[in-house]
């Protein structure tokens, strides 16, 4: 278009416009925004500034800016795209008008949700789903997408049953639609299979991936992103199994498939580097584990020059990683960098920032600094009840944590309180044979054994070897190994 001197034509926009979303889609952020505001700038000159072309290309940078973090700026865009949508014909016939008020709204749900704005976030997809609910019939799969994005606000917040609820709303009406094994109808299963994951259910999650999976491969072939992202959630439940050889299988499929189609500098692929991390982490290959965590943050940090919560996920891990090795200095140095990144990113509160707060805590534990220990858990705490709903498994976490602090220091009651209210919590989320309600009940019984207790301590120790015992792992062995050793003390 160039050499016929025409790249100023309003024709050249849509070109610009696809080639945007195309730079997008295989993670070429700055290329992507750049072809979007030529694109911008044609339709402003040639349409005026209020044209709704203008305002469906601010939400398309929108979209791109949210992908690289830049969190404000794209809710800046989607502002005015509402502003110029708002002020065309917004009667009840203007079906399109309304219609893309709807998706503005949606995608400042998403940049909200992101941000862990989730009361924000819910008002705009609701809004979103009210609009499609007066104009669409009422098993259209628009009204399916803005339900699977109101599930996941609620699995965010801890309201299990409401995502289920609603995500399992979202499937049936992708099944009674859409073509028989259509992506969007894996892309439900996946959403169910991540609560039911988050519940402790992994067997059942796992179901949910797999059916995703093979509606995956039967319909966009064998290497695709979206058989990527299956492979990633399959290793994360062999993850939680206590299975490794095989999450890291998966986890190395998917960053393959990545690699190959984007490239291995795209946060997709990175992500994978990530959860291979964790892997070696769990099976307590400690150099692989940091080695693999600073490579995933050297590639992020050169492509994503801003703050981006995947670059603080990566800080914490990394960060969790040196704790485990003792090397505090290390460990706070990660830390720091990445409460400083959420602090920005997330002014209300975030679960990852009340992780990252709960971890500062285990550091000061670990320095032997109960003041300042306390001052982080009394954070996360605040924060947690803050921006999720009550019993969040986060908060089980956390009390787990303090009663770590207190049996350090040979606080035992208090150390009893945590603890029971960590199981309190997480008995009433997660699944009986869950690893997590292994590991307090073991707790639970190294108190009761400190203060004499022996009986009590024999009851929480049998609790936790019979949930071990449900699981065939290595983790699973040792822990039992553990227990049994525990339990001749007090026969």
């Amino acid at each position: 278009m160039k050499t016929n001197n025409r790249h100023n034509d309003l024709e050249c926009a849509p070109y610009c416009h696809n080639q945007g979303r195309a730079h997008a889609c295989i993670g070429k952020f700055d290329e992507a925004i750049e072809f979007m505001k030529c694109a911008l700038v044609l339709r402003q000159q040639h349409l005026g500034l209020q044209d709704p072309r203008v305002g469906h290309t601010l939400n398309s940078i929108g979209v791109i800016e949210g992908q690289m973090g830049l969190y404000n700026s794209a809710k800046e865009k989607f502002r005015h795209a509402l502003q110029i949508f708002k002020e065309q014909d917004n009667s009840e016939s203007n079906q399109l008008t309304c219609l893309q008020v709807a998706i503005t709204n949606s995608n400042m749900g998403w940049v909200n949700y992101l941000q862990g704005n989730y009361d924000d976030a819910k008002k705009c997809l609701e809004s979103a789903l009210d609009i499609r609910k007066r104009f669409l019939l009422s098993e259209h799969p628009l009204i399916a997408d803005s339900l699977n994005a109101l599930g996941a606000i609620y699995q965010a917040q801890g309201q299990y049953q409401d995502a289920t609820n609603v995500y399992r709303e979202a499937l049936t009406i992708r099944e009674n639609t859409l073509p028989y094994h259509h992506p969007a109808t894996a892309n439900s299963y996946q959403s169910l299979g991540s609560v039911i994951f988050e519940n402790g259910q992994y067997d059942e999650a796992l179901v949910h991936y797999q059916k995703a999976l093979d509606i995956f491969h039967q319909t966009l072939g064998t290497y695709h992103l979206a058989i990527a992202g299956s492979y990633k959630a399959i290793g994360s439940v062999f993850l939680e199994k206590g299975d490794y050889d095989t999450a890291l299988k998966y986890y190395e499929k998917a960053c393959k498939i990545s690699s190959d189609i984007l490239s291995d500098k795209h946060l997709t692929t990175i992500e994978c580097y990530h959860y291979i991390g964790m892997v070696y982490e769990r099976q307590e290959r400690y150099d692989e584990a940091i080695k693999q965590y600073k490579t995933a943050l050297e590639r992020i940090l050169s492509v994503v020059k801003v703050d981006h919560p995947s670059k603080a996920k990566i800080y914490s891990s990394l960060a969790g990683t040196y704790l485990l090795r003792r090397e505090l200095f290390n460990s706070e140095k990660c830390l720091n960098k990445a409460l400083e990144m959420q602090k920005k990113l997330y002014s209300n509160g975030h679960p990852d920032l009340v992780t990252t707060l709960s971890n500062m805590g285990v550091l000061y534990t670990y320095k032997n600094d109960q003041t300042s220990a306390l001052r982080y858990f009394d954070e996360a705490v605040k924060m947690c009840n803050q921006c999720l709903k009550k019993n969040h498994p986060a908060m089980a976490r956390i009390k787990f944590n303090i009663g770590e602090l207190h049996v350090r220091s040979k606080k035992y009651d208090e150390a009893l309180q945590n603890y029971l209210e960590a199981l309190d919590i997480r008995e009433a989320v997660v699944h009986p044979n869950d690893f997590g309600l292994a590991d307090i009940h073991f707790q639970i019984g190294y108190v009761y054994f400190s203060q004499g207790r022996d009986l009590e301590a024999w009851e929480h120790w049998t609790k936790s070897k019979s949930i071990y015992a449900e699981h065939n792992s290595k983790t699973a062995q040792s822990a039992m190994e553990r227990i049994i050793a525990n339990l001749r003390c007090v026969s």
